[in-house]
């Protein structure tokens, strides 16, 4: 297979860092696109997601293929390729209501 990462210049214009594009939805809200380095932390561009939609960071669970996606994470680490998304859920509590 071949490489589907883009290479984005730094800022020394000497090397190329490899990035991915990915898309971050959640059921409600529309999708946002993020260009992300390979090796950046996904904590970012999930903290830039909720604070576009007014989401609450802590209260949000992040999803890719099926896993959790911690803040530490980043997308090197998940094996992500161009036009992968991560989905974004809301946290649900309660449930165990026992019968009395």
């Amino acid at each position: 297979m071949g490489e589907s990462s883009e290479k984005k210049k730094s800022m020394d214009g000497e090397k190329e860092v490899p990035c991915v594009k990915i898309h971050v939805k959640h059921q409600d809200k529309p999708s946002v696109f993020f260009k992300v380095r390979t090796s950046q932390r996904l904590f970012k561009v999930l903290s830039l997601y909720c604070e576009r939609h007014n989401l609450d960071y802590k209260t949000m669970r992040f999803v890719f293929d099926g896993a959790r996606v911690l803040p530490t994470h980043t997308p090197s680490s998940l094996h992500m390729r161009d036009g992968d998304q991560i989905d974004v859920l809301g946290n649900a509590d309660g449930g165990g209501g026992g019968t009395f």
